[in-house]
């Protein structure tokens, strides 16, 4: 008997250090995959793939098989979201698309989002993969909270029959949640603060290109249209016309690179934000009133496509301000199979057989997505212009 109880006493002291020892690796996973987290983010690393890295550790940290990050899209300050949107997931097979919306109101997820509260529940309230039936098994849904302020929902979830998560990957969870949180807005005040002296260069740039470069060339212009006047030879005359339309052309250009330089396309600003100013700095003081839908979840686009979206509509609502001669345009902007932008004005419609560089430049981008542009003439009445590609 005194062998037993000496024996049961070991195996108790055994079972207890295991547990301490599994409670410290845990501990020591949580500050590992923290201090990772924290230094992609200020080394400058895409947040996209940064939200990729916490949701593959929350599944380390918890053991779970698999992870998600979903973020609010689309939503101004202030405004309580109605959905939340699965910006990336983690786990073989996962199957979420990109994209995937959770409604706030009828899933656990959007419960801890709007409460403020880690939850471990035995299963998820709301499906986040079509065509899995009642769902998976055990969740965590936790909060991204960084101050006043959620950022979004970590959600690790195990298959039907495995064990519920405990207590202490709950905490671990929610300590990894936050710290990630912190670091993304630390992130972004970084970001913010490198803004700030790069538009101040981009300013001083933009204005030595208007003050002086610009104006020399509206002066040569005009030297080269008073030539012109006086020249009697065809062949000089038609010679000079060209050249005076090149060098309106690389006006235009140079234009474009200052609105450019004036423009703030950092990956922090949202795409759908990106064009609501894009679409506003073309059309104001134009007399051009734009009516502008956007629909789909435009802010988790890969960077690229992104860039190519933006590129379509503002080389698109540009031409028709400049050329289109009408008051009204119409911009619509999808995600959903693809990505489409149609761009549509009531003016004098494109000329025939029309091929403008900007066009060219806008066909090259959408081959580039195995995708593909167009612009015709309405018969009701002014152009269409599309452009479209398939979402990777």
């Amino acid at each position: 008997e005194v062998v037993l109880q000496a024996l049961a006493g070991a195996a108790g002291f055994a079972v207890d250090n295991a547990r301490l020892y599994e409670q410290a690796r845990r501990r020591q996973r949580w500050l590992e995959a923290s201090g990772e987290v924290t230094s992609k983010l200020l080394g400058g690393t895409n947040p996209g793939d940064v939200l990729q890295l916490i949701a593959d550790r929350a599944i380390e940290l918890t053991g779970a098989d698999y992870g998600f990050v979903a973020m609010p899209d689309g939503v101004d300050v202030g405004d309580e979201p109605s959905e939340l949107v699965v910006t990336v997931c983690a786990g073989p097979d996962c199957g979420v698309r990109l994209g995937h919306r959770i409604p706030v109101d009828e899933s656990t997820s959007g419960l801890a989002f709007r409460e403020r509260t880690p939850r471990e529940v035995p299963s998820l309230r709301h499906d986040l993969v079509e065509g899995r039936g009642s769902g998976f098994g055990p969740a965590l849904a936790v909060p991204m909270r960084a101050g006043d302020t959620i950022v979004g929902v970590v959600i690790t979830v195990r298959e039907h029959g495995a064990p519920r998560f405990d207590e202490q990957e709950l905490r671990v969870v929610s300590s990894f949640a936050d710290q990630a949180a912190l670091a993304l807005r630390q992130a972004e005040s970084q970001l913010a603060h490198r803004e700030l002296h790069m538009l101040a260069d981009r300013d001083r740039i933009a204005r030595d290109l208007h003050d002086h470069v610009i104006q020399r060339l509206f002066a040569i212009g005009l030297t080269m249209q008073g030539t012109h006047r006086l020249s009697r030879n065809p062949v000089v005359i038609r010679r000079l016309a060209d050249h005076i339309d090149q060098l309106h052309e690389v006006i235009q250009e140079i234009r474009t690179a200052i609105f450019d330089l004036h423009t703030n396309t950092g990956t922090d600003i949202g795409l759908r934000a990106q064009l609501h100013t894009a679409i506003n700095q073309l059309t104001e003081d134009s007399g051009v009133r734009a009516t502008t839908r956007m629909t789909g979840p435009l802010d988790v686009l890969p960077a690229t496509l992104a860039e190519h979206v933006l590129a379509a509509v503002r080389e698109s609502v540009s031409n028709a301000v400049r050329h289109a001669g009408t008051d009204e345009i119409w911009v619509t902007v999808t995600v959903a199979d693809d990505v489409s932008v149609e761009v549509l004005d009531a003016g004098v419609g494109i000329a025939d057989g029309i091929t403008q560089s900007g066009l060219r430049n806008l066909s090259q981008r959408a081959a580039q997505a195995g995708g593909y542009s167009l612009v015709h003439r309405r018969a009701e009445g002014g152009t269409r212009f599309f452009w479209s590609a398939p979402l990777p």
